[in-house]
């Protein structure tokens, strides 16, 4: 989305001295082309990575798609250990429930020293459970993945009022960052 271009454009601009690589998830293969389209002009093929992501079964248990998922966090989690990355920018927790987004690698990250900035759009699921949050097992993977920001060195929200919220969820010492501003 334009959130995440126009981050990944501020990022390659201040770069100075840090080597930026941009990598895809092919469980979105129509996106890649467009991507690569915007980024051409800064980067060289070779700093175009994928990785891909495999579907949640809707038939399989919910055993069987956690083990599916923590498989995937590994690969995941290894492949950006593997580039050795510094920093990941996770551009958004909540994109696809049935699809293994690798978020559940940032503790895995963590553990391993990689700064880990994740991408705030609202809280708006919080502020009205009884809207978006009524289906008991939406809300329990809602709040399973709401927790991975606590692994996050730095919050990048999207505006000064998402940043001014999330002093409402975080601690005082959790580093919040608007980047519309930025």
């Amino acid at each position: 989305g334009r959130y995440t271009v126009g981050l990944a454009k501020g990022l390659i601009e201040a770069k100075k001295n840090h080597e930026v690589f941009l990598l895809f998830n092919e469980a979105y293969p129509a996106e890649i082309p467009r991507l690569k389209a915007i980024f051409k002009k800064n980067f060289s093929e070779d700093h175009f990575l994928t990785w891909c992501s495999p579907v949640i079964s809707g038939k399989a248990s919910i055993e069987e798609n956690n083990v599916l998922i923590q498989a995937v966090a590994h690969v995941y989690a290894q492949a950006i250990i593997n580039y050795k990355a510094d920093v990941l920018v996770n551009c958004g927790l909540f994109h696809e429930f049935f699809i293994c987004s690798g978020i559940e690698a940032i503790p895995l990250l963590a553990q391993n020293n990689i700064k880990v900035a994740i991408v705030c759009y609202d809280f708006i699921p919080l502020k009205k459970p009884d809207i978006y949050l009524r289906d008991d097992n939406i809300k329990r993977l809602y709040e399973e993945i709401f927790n991975f920001f606590s692994y996050a060195d730095v919050i990048l929200c999207i505006s000064d009022f998402v940043a001014n919220e999330a002093s409402d969820f975080f601690s005082e010492n959790k580093n919040i960052v608007a980047i519309s501003s930025a």
